[in-house]
């Protein structure tokens, strides 16, 4: 007696998979059309119709034609496309994993990972977010806030950006912090780093402003700063113990246009001898791009203008308070669920951003113009920053220095960034400008281990030990020069 057979003949069952595929196929077109027709957005080159409507087109016509093929061939060409389907998703998940990034921040998604490489290091690592160090201490009595991260802006309509701080209806962009103020930094070495800020908002020791005169002072971002190492241990503290008129204007955030803005409202009259322009390879020129659509920022570039901030600290900190409590009730009503954020991930692998991204399939005019401007106008304006930087500096006698800092993905990927690219278009400017170059890239790559300078090996900022050796090098640099 014959069994009846229930499961569908292969050629069904291949016929079913070319039909879905056809459909997926117009479907793609359609979500295609309406992203780069209905939406206005542009092609950056010729390839992107015949990537995005040919070839979904022709593949859904393939499909549906390959149903009149005799089912040998129809079970063939569906077993062959379907193995290249799976090894397409194989191959873009496998690229996600080994795509590399440095942590910023202790997320809930990461928290476990982290947990696990501080163990490996027999370090206790404390997982609390800001928000749940901040309100600990204030239930202790103390009156703390969370690290001020530079720049407060907010695009408006016409594509400009405009400060979020406005003191008596008038625009204002502070370049530091809330003064004399318990401060949240980050924890990126196990331990969090909580500070007092000095009178201008700023990291330093009491008193730093009325020492005179003073030799050094830096401006830069958060690597300046001294982002998540103890206020003893970063480069500006070290370089404090041999010269003890050094004061740190870095701040998280700060852009080109804000670091000649520090120079601006607070330099000219301490007059420092020696002024460090502290460039970070990793965003320095992204950050310049943002600030430039300022009105307010680009009016630094013009002599003589100031905000007068330096006397304006109490309308400030009002200010910065108001923006403080704004910026948290916003933060937890725009907060994503953790499901949302795996679920923007599952979307990007079933695009195959990363393969697509892979062989250069991502083809979005917007993208392409940013990646263009940073390689040429923005490049340009900020030659235009740092010659009045210089010129400003050396108006009061003081001389500048150009600190190169490099970033984790150097040492860590392949791809250390469009940033980082314009890395002798950037030095080669410095130095026809006769400015002084501290570069810290040979330094780090002749390090025996050079990610070893970061918080296990993953983080984004540098350690203790990064800190020395960034201070070792300006120390060489200056004595030598002076």
């Amino acid at each position: 007696m014959r069994i009846p057979t229930i499961l569908p003949k292969p050629a069904t069952i291949a016929s079913l998979f070319l039909v879905g595929a056809g459909v997926a196929s117009c479907f793609v077109l359609a979500y295609l059309l309406y992203q780069y027709t209905w939406t206005g957005r542009q092609f950056g080159s010729f390839r992107g119709p015949v990537l995005y409507y040919i070839l979904p087109a022709t593949s859904a016509l393939v499909f549906f034609s390959s149903l009149r093929l005799k089912p040998l061939y129809r079970t063939r060409l569906a077993i062959l496309c379907g193995s290249l389907g799976v090894a397409a998703y194989v191959a873009d998940v496998f690229l996600s994993a080994l795509q590399k990034a440095a942590w910023g921040e202790v997320t809930k998604s990461r928290k476990q990972e982290v947990l696990n490489l501080a163990k490996q290091y027999g370090v206790d690592f404390d997982t609390r977010d800001k928000t749940e160090v901040i309100a600990d201490l204030r239930k202790r009595g103390v009156e703390a806030v969370p690290q001020i991260i530079l720049p407060m802006l907010e695009q408006q309509a016409d594509g400009t950006m405009m400060s979020r701080i406005h003191i008596r209806g008038v625009e204002t962009a502070p370049v530091g912090g809330i003064a004399k103020t318990v401060t949240v930094m980050c924890n990126q070495s196990g331990r969090y780093v909580i500070y007092t800020t000095d009178e201008h908002g700023f990291r330093n020791p009491e008193g730093m402003w009325n020492a005179a005169p003073l030799e050094i002072a830096a401006v830069g971002n958060s690597f300046a700063q001294g982002y998540c190492v103890p206020s003893d241990k970063d480069f500006v503290s070290l370089l404090r113990k041999q010269h003890p008129a050094t004061l740190n204007l870095g701040m998280a955030g700060e852009g080109p246009l804000l670091m000649l803005a520090a120079i601006s409202e607070y330099l000219v009259e301490l007059r420092p001898k020696i002024v460090l322009w502290c460039y970070f390879d990793g965003d320095h020129l992204m950050d310049l791009q943002n600030e430039k659509r300022s009105p307010l920022l680009r009016r630094y570039i013009e002599t003589g203008f100031s905000q007068r901030l330096s006397v304006r600290q109490k309308e400030i900190d009002r200010a910065l308070w108001n923006y403080i409590e704004n910026a948290e009730k916003l933060r937890i009503a725009t907060q994503k669920p953790e499901q949302h954020k795996m679920l923007g991930q599952l979307v990007a692998h079933i695009k195959l951003s990363q393969l697509r991204e892979k062989f250069g399939m991502l083809d979005n005019k917007e993208a392409l113009e940013a990646a263009n401007e940073l390689k040429g106008s923005t490049t340009d304006l900020f030659q235009k920053v740092l010659l009045q930087a210089k010129s400003r500096v050396e108006s009061w006698g003081g001389k500048l220095y150009f600190v190169y800092l490099p970033s984790w993905a150097r040492y860590a990927t392949n791809n250390p960034g469009i940033v980082a690219m314009q890395r002798s278009k950037i030095l080669n400017f410095v130095k026809d400008a006769n400015v002084p170059v501290v570069d810290l890239h040979p330094a780090f790559q002749a390090h025996s281990d050079p990610l070893s300078l970061f918080p296990f090996r993953r983080f984004h900022h540098y350690n203790e030990k990064g800190h020395q050796l960034v201070a070792q090098e300006i120390l060489k640099s200056i004595s030598s020069t002076n």
